[in-house]
């Protein structure tokens, strides 16, 4: 993993894990509220191959496909959502 994706996936991390952004705010007509929340998750793998399952078939393809102390996962995920409420009217999108 380089520096680089090290420092974007701090600075995700560091920033706010929810946001909700008001776009429109009118009683008469109704509203609309945008909400964000970004996540970032890694793993390793912290113990070696374990031989047993190495040899298994139907195990031996995952079990040997990352070596001790290699990332196993490298995740962002950005989910945004949108709620609208028109005239006493409740919708609820989800985009």
């Amino acid at each position: 993993m380089s520096q680089l994706s090290v420092v974007v996936a701090l600075a995700a991390m560091a920033s706010a894990p929810a946001s909700a952004f008001i776009i429109m705010n009118d009683p008469a007509q109704g509203t609309l509220r945008l909400d964000t929340t970004v996540r970032y998750n890694a793993g390793w793998r912290m113990g070696a191959v374990d031989s047993r399952f190495a040899n298994m078939f139907g195990y031996d393809e995952g079990e040997t496909l990352f070596k001790k102390h290699d990332m196993v996962m490298n995740r962002l995920d950005l989910l945004v959502e949108s709620d609208t409420a028109i005239a006493h009217a409740g919708i609820i999108n989800l985009v």
